[in-house]
């Protein structure tokens, strides 16, 4: 844990017990606030007061005393609509502010400190597990958080020779323009969240806060293959920073490309073939091109050899629900791509395999399925399920066959039976959503989770049937 010092005998007021807001309480409290926490849903205040917080209804109280509102990032303070106790706060003046914000006024005091953080719209949570990875096979005593595994609040605090590598979301970021990263990370902009950001200027000001803080000694390094990141770069060349580039679509003069599975650096003035990503299957594609290439960059600034580099990324072994291929049945291959949350997130699985019965649906963002559109090639039909599954079978239209489902588990059912019947050799039963999972899961982990429960299900119903077959 991570004491924050800066309220000491203070009150501050945390609304959002779950993960990120029980680190923050107890952070608080370990640091000297007078901790009023609270959360509007009833589990997870019986969860805190086991944890042994004591709530404090932020509804009922009198807000004269409170120095700070803490908000999770899931709870909303401006757009689409303020959550009526952050707008209770900001009636009364009272500041609100987020854990990011909290760490960076801790780190800013804290000369041992040493952050690198990373966001985009695709591919945070695989670049930050790779970056990791990297640094600890280069003997480094890495802490991995943020937006992946443990709440920022929750990590040890710092100490000589001690990195942190942070995955921060758009939601993190708009609160937090305090934080400076020793290194700081864009992979990508596409439209997302835009109904918490008001319009994709309000997403990509957000995003960019976590350039707010860089000088010119901090590394700066910035995914090159979409026109919102190219405008961003220009921006801070502007602001007199050395922002690196990276892309795996063309070929820099300057900065790091990864074509055709190879990595190329172009560092020294002149592209130089430096390693190969063939016969990696935990990063095969274009996405994750980009995303060893940003990590490779990352560790160059941290001065790491290209040969360890080389070999930690050859025993990298990827993230559960990023395009997690299962165990076949039969002939049919099912690939877990859950963390799909948008169309562009989907586009990149559409594009990397062959012959495919698509899982698709949940809580549609702003622009639907638009960006998968002009992917479809290898899509030979399409289960659609969840909230918004009709307006995702109007968007995708006449161009491939669709089947409205139940549940997810209609959907693998029916995906994996028109896939084993079909004359294709290798059919692949692809569940990559492009829509948020809230509609009937907590998160895409447990959307993940169901998927692969059943597809074991799937397994075990056809091995008994095969064995019957074998008796009979």
């Amino acid at each position: 844990m991570i004491p924050i010092r800066a309220y000491q005998g203070t009150r501050v007021a945390v609304l959002g017990l779950g993960r990120t807001g029980m680190a923050t309480a107890k952070a608080l409290a370990a640091g000297g606030a007078e901790v009023s926490p609270w959360d509007d849903d009833a589990a997870k205040r019986e969860g805190a007061e086991a944890a042994g917080l004591i709530l404090d209804d932020l509804y009922a109280r009198d807000w004269g005393d409170c120095g700070a509102l803490v908000i999770s990032p899931g709870i909303a303070h401006t757009l689409p609509k303020p959550h009526p106790i952050a707008a209770m706060a900001k009636a009364v003046g009272v500041p609100i502010i987020n854990d990011i914000t909290l760490l960076g006024e801790a780190f800013a005091k804290d000369p041992h400190a040493q952050v690198i953080g990373v966001t985009g719209s695709n591919g945070k949570s695989t670049t930050c597990a790779l970056i990791a990875h990297i640094l600890s096979q280069a003997g480094l005593d890495v802490q991995l958080g943020g937006n992946i595994g443990r709440a920022v609040l929750d990590l040890d605090p710092p100490k000589p020779g001690r990195v942190y590598v942070l995955e921060l979301s758009s939601y993190q970021l708009e609160l937090a323009d305090n934080l400076q990263c020793q290194v700081a990370v864009l992979t990508n902009l596409s439209p997302d969240h835009l109904e918490r950001h008001g319009d994709m200027a309000g997403y990509v000001a957000a995003k960019a806060h976590i350039f707010t803080q860089s000088g010119p000694d901090d590394g700066v390094i910035l995914g090159m293959d979409d026109v919102m990141s190219q405008t961003l770069y220009t921006k801070l060349r502007n602001r007199r920073l050395k922002p690196r580039p990276v892309s795996a679509k063309k070929v820099l003069g300057d900065g790091v490309s990864v074509l055709g599975g190879k990595l190329y650096d172009a560092a020294l003035g002149r592209s130089q073939h430096v390693l190969s990503l063939n016969g990696h299957p935990s990063l095969e594609g274009r996405h994750n091109g980009q995303n060893v290439g940003i990590a490779y960059s990352v560790a160059r600034t941290l001065h790491i050899r290209p040969d360890v580099i080389k070999a930690a990324i050859a025993s990298f072994k990827g993230l559960a629900h990023r395009q997690e291929r299962l165990a076949p049945i039969d002939r049919v291959a099912f690939i877990n791509d859950s963390k799909a949350t948008n169309g562009a997130a989907a586009s990149q699985a559409l594009q990397r395999f062959r012959d495919i019965f698509w899982i698709l649906g949940g809580e549609a963002k702003s622009d639907g399925v638009e960006a998968t559109l002009a992917h479809l090639q290898s899509v030979r039909a399409a289960y659609v399920y969840g909230r918004d599954a009709r307006k995702l079978i109007k968007q995708l239209g006449q161009s491939l066959p669709l089947v409205q489902c139940r549940s997810l588990e209609d959907a693998t059912q029916r995906a994996f039976d028109d896939g084993l019947a079909s004359s294709y050799e290798a059919p692949t039963v692809l569940l990559s959503p492009a829509c948020a999972s809230f509609d009937q899961f907590a998160n895409f982990e447990a959307r993940g989770a169901a998927f692969k429960a059943h597809v074991e299900i799937l397994r075990q119903a056809y091995q008994g049937a095969s064995a019957m077959e074998r008796t009979s």
